[in-house]
């Protein structure tokens, strides 16, 4: 009876040994497991990022509108440089797209344009004129100037040895800078501005023209509160102006050929002697 006890108790050991051990191996697998996983969704939240990305499939061509956007989570190595964080969103308002895109797909610059500006033509009143000019300072707001501005616009040229810097014309309206139209819409908008094209008149484009010939010239923006005023300035300046060289637009020399008062010599009038 000991001895089948014995061998019984050898038996239920020789069994319940591997059952422990297996039992045991698969708790450490699952623990460990368990624990990876969860360490992976932790790193994965934490390399998460918020992008904007289209709300729907759209076409080429479509002018994007914010019911037209959306958020979505991605992880940080799936994002491009040029993708749209939600705090720029409103940068896409009114842009166009360059290129077909699905829903969820993330929106990125290379694929918005600014919408194509109306030819200068339409943007002139009848007798005004479009000039562009060179400028080498923006001293107001440099970088930020924009169509719609009004601005000053200052000459710096030699005139009998020195260095002469004036207003040459006052309050014209920008129509267009030489800043890229997609870095208006979003992102690089500190671009420098080496170039405006500005609404004037006939006698302000002969000034500016004739200046950017002889000289440097230099754009102030101003404020739009004396537009007015200073308009009616221009009309008066343009209409009293003669000159027709650089020096003579500035009121430094007399226009070429200008015919001086003469001086009398004789009369046969009492007093006119001299």
């Amino acid at each position: 009876m000991n001895k089948s006890k014995e061998q019984w108790l050898i038996l239920v050991k020789r069994l319940a040994l591997p059952t422990v051990v297996g039992v045991a191996t698969i708790f450490g697998v699952h623990h460990y497991l368990s624990a990876r996983m969860q360490a992976m969704d932790e790193q994965a939240q934490q390399g998460m990022v918020s992008r904007v990305v289209s709300h729907s499939a759209m076409v080429a061509g479509t002018v994007l509108s914010f019911e037209d956007l959306s958020v979505r989570d991605m992880p940080r190595a799936w994002v491009s440089a040029d993708s749209i964080e939600p705090e720029q969103a409103e940068v896409l308002e009114g842009m166009v797209l360059l290129q077909d895109v699905v829903a969820g797909q993330p929106l990125t610059r290379s694929i918005v344009s600014s919408p194509k500006p109306p030819a200068l033509s339409e943007q002139l009143s009848p007798g005004r004129r479009a000039v562009t000019i060179p400028v080498d300072h923006v001293s107001s707001l440099s970088g930020r100037l924009e169509p719609g501005d009004s601005i000053d616009v200052y000459v710096t040229f030699a005139h009998e040895g020195q260095r002469v810097t004036t207003m040459l014309v006052t309050s014209v309206r920008v129509l267009a800078t030489d800043r890229p139209m997609i870095t208006q819409g979003v992102g690089l908008r500190d671009a420098t501005v080496t170039s405006v094209t500005l609404d004037v008149s006939a006698k302000q484009a002969v000034k500016l023209v004739s200046a950017n010939q002889g000289g440097v010239l230099s754009a102030v923006l101003r404020l739009d509160r004396h537009k007015d005023q200073a308009l009616a300035t221009n009309r008066q300046a343009d209409n009293q102006d003669k000159a027709n060289h650089l020096a003579g637009f500035v009121g430094l020399a007399p226009s070429l050929g200008e015919n001086l008062a003469p001086s009398i010599i004789y009369g046969d009038a009492g007093g006119l002697e001299q």
